[in-house]
């Protein structure tokens, strides 16, 4: 069924006889476990909607998919983007002081394009958050640690912890 927009502005109760907007099949993301001898950490910064509240997770994952180790919690108050950053850092600094550090490389995942652009290039960083951008690239150079973009819907484990964390 058709429904044009002015005739939904008129009488907005025509779109709940409409079953389904989207007909596509939705595509399933499959978390693939990282090679042997490298850790998965996958880490979410989330801001509550009143903007009052930031909540950091991660997750820590063998190559076997096995969850090693998670941290959530609270931050304080901030924007969106440090939010990413503080969970990338955070997420850092437990698995460097982690017993795992010392026999495994990491490979760190974040679902937000831009705090990862930041950390691998921070010449890209707003002036505003080059003090912690440099923090976590410097973290990253020096532990050869492997940083990626991950698709939100890969992040879902940890984007979950996050949005729990700040209520």
């Amino acid at each position: 069924m058709v429904i044009s927009n002015d005739s939904l502005i008129f009488d907005p109760s025509l779109a709940d006889k409409v079953n389904s907007f989207n007909t596509c099949p939705k595509s399933k993301i499959v978390l693939k476990p990282p090679p042997v001898g490298f850790l998965k950490l996958n880490v979410d910064g989330a801001v509550s909607k009143n903007g009052l509240g930031c909540g950091v997770d991660g997750i820590l994952r063998n190559n076997n998919g096995e969850c090693l180790l998670s941290f959530s919690e609270q931050i304080g108050q901030g924007p969106p983007i440090l939010a990413e950053l503080q969970a990338m850092k955070i997420g850092l600094l437990i698995f460097l002081k982690s017993r795992w550090c010392y026999n495994h490389r990491l490979i760190l995942e974040s679902d937000s394009k831009i705090a990862v652009e930041w950390v691998l290039d921070v010449t890209l960083c707003s002036s505003l958050f080059v003090c912690v951008v440099h923090e976590i690239a410097d973290l990253i150079h020096m532990n050869c640690i492997v940083v990626r973009h991950i698709a939100r819907g890969g992040n879902v484990e940890a984007d979950t912890l996050a949005k729990r964390e700040i209520g």
